[in-house]
């Protein structure tokens, strides 16, 4: 059992698709809606154990800041406006669709992030930093680039 887990561990990127492929299969065909009650649970057990040997003084250091400065960019310089963009093209008729792709794009990181980055073997600590960053400024920015984006005096219909 544990040859098999170490063996998921050390080939990721196509584990995590072929799984991802599998339960969107799955969900297509069966009933789902018992994972709900799954969710909190299983997202403890992953994040977990990320935490507990993280130490609070490696966070706190410096070192990183060409990392978070690009993690940053890359989550307030590109992604918003990428998926304003899907949203334009997809979701021309559904401007409230377009909307929750744009915040689902203004809030970039999750606690997800820092055991993707422990099931790595990643640097957990930048993994922190930019979480907290990111949910901060995500925070932050998500009202201003609604406005700016989706627009209070500005209709859907102008862009069609």
């Amino acid at each position: 059992m544990w040859r098999f887990f170490a063996g998921i561990n050390r080939n990721l990127v196509i584990a995590i698709p072929i799984t991802m492929l599998l339960g969107f299969g799955y969900g297509l065909f069966l009933p789902v809606s018992f994972l709900k009650t799954l969710i909190i649970p299983f997202t403890f057990l992953m994040v977990y154990p990320m935490m507990v040997t993280l130490k609070l003084r490696k966070v706190l250091e410096g070192g990183d800041v060409k990392a978070q400065l690009l993690t940053q960019v890359i989550n307030f310089g590109v992604i918003p406006f990428a998926a304003f963009g899907l949203g334009l093209l997809f979701f021309r008729e559904a401007p409230y669709m377009a909307l929750g792709l744009l915040l689902a794009g203004l809030v970039p990181t999750s606690g997800m992030t820092i055991s993707w980055t422990g099931f790595a073997k990643g640097n957990v600590a930048a993994a922190v930093k930019m979480t907290v960053i990111g949910l901060t400024l995500g925070s932050l920015a998500t009202p201003f680039y609604v406005k700016w984006l989706m627009g209070l005096n500005w209709t859907w219909t102008c862009c069609w």
